[in-house]
């Protein structure tokens, strides 16, 4: 039942049903049957596309439930007839309503989903995949490695592209009015090539997926799920030190095996055993995470941002890879503390 409807839908029935209940004493049926009636009325198969924000796809492909098409040209206009055909007496509106649509979405991908529900679970459902898939496409895109640029490639409409408008008055007859964006790495298009497609998929896409897909996880799935999760916030921020804080906090949750341990050197070590086998590299690893929980203490007791901009970006690159071997590795274990248990050991043989 709860794939297929929403509590708002059984709540609007239930408050029908007393109505109804009430209102005439000759009415028997029971909630159960009036619920059972509005469900096989209501459910069936709809398909919702949620557009993405400043990204194109050169060829469709699968997360999770979903699809990430293009809305294309001949989408549109094969909807446009669709609804000539059943209204055609408003053939001026359409026209108009699909000019603005074309105008403002044609061209992007969209996260497309199928499934059987009413509609208002539908909305819920999809919208919330929609935001999940984005946040996972986001661990490829260059937010996650270069430490002030962000990813703009959200849900259309929550993208948050920070915009000014100057009036300018030099002079009586000089009068203008300037609107741009604020940080213009912020509106660039992520585009989508087939082969670069076919590269995220094999490096972790499909094992995401996989995941986003599955009807129930292990606990250390769902303990990388949520750390991957956490971690894919730091390519929607500007700010280099906001995505340290956001790093370190998906890590913590993936590395750390309770409140009360240590955190810096537990997870600095971990981190390293996990990342690489040579010592050098390690206590070069151990080092920068050090830095860098530096750079996050100063922002966050101080108001201090750091312009390390070259040791922030030589992080990300570290943690990048860090994930996208966690994620590869999800079958390994099926608890946080074996995984991390067998890093400990790992550490002391």
């Amino acid at each position: 039942l709860r794939s297929k409807v929403s509590s708002q839908f059984i709540e609007n029935v239930l408050f029908t049903w007393i109505h109804n209940k009430f209102s005439n004493e000759k009415y028997t049926t029971t909630f159960i049957e009036e619920l059972q009636n509005e469900i096989v009325q209501s459910v069936k198969p709809i398909t919702t596309w949620i557009p993405i924000a400043n990204l194109e796809t050169e060829a469709s492909f699968s997360v999770s439930n979903s699809e990430i098409c293009s809305l294309s040209k001949d989408v549109l206009q094969e909807w446009e007839n669709k609804l000539l055909s059943i209204t055609p007496s408003e053939k001026a509106n359409i026209s108009k309503l699909f000019e603005n649509i074309k105008a403002k979405f044609q061209g992007l991908a969209a996260v497309v989903t199928t499934l059987e529900a009413e509609p208002k679970h539908a909305l819920q459902y999809t919208m919330l995949e929609a935001q999940r898939i984005t946040s996972i496409l986001g661990i490829f895109s260059a937010g996650v490695f270069v430490p002030n640029v962000r990813c703009a490639s959200k849900v259309k409409g929550s993208e948050n592209i920070a915009e000014t408008t100057t009036f300018l008055h030099a002079g009586d007859d000089d009068f203008q009015m300037n609107s741009g964006i604020v940080a213009m790495s912020s509106n660039q298009f992520w585009r989508l090539s087939k082969d670069r497609i076919s590269e995220i998929k094999n490096v972790a896409l499909d094992k995401l997926s996989e995941m986003l897909n599955a009807d129930s996880l292990n606990e250390y799935e769902d303990a990388i799920l949520n750390s991957v999760l956490l971690y894919s916030k730091s390519a929607f921020t500007l700010d280099p030190v906001e995505k340290v804080v956001y790093i370190l906090s998906a890590l913590e949750s993936i590395m750390l095996k309770n409140n009360t341990e240590p955190i810096q050197q537990n997870l600095a070590e971990r981190f390293a055993v996990f990342s690489v086998d040579q010592l050098k590299e390690r206590k070069e690893i151990i080092k920068s995470i050090k830095d860098v929980y530096g750079l996050r203490s100063r922002y966050l007791h101080h108001g201090q941002k750091s312009s390390e901009l070259e040791l922030v970006e030589s992080f990300m690159l570290y943690v990048w890879k860090f994930f996208i071997s966690l994620i590869n590795q999800k079958n390994k274990f099926t608890t946080k503390i074996e995984f991390l248990n067998a890093i400990d050991d790992h550490k002391l043989s």
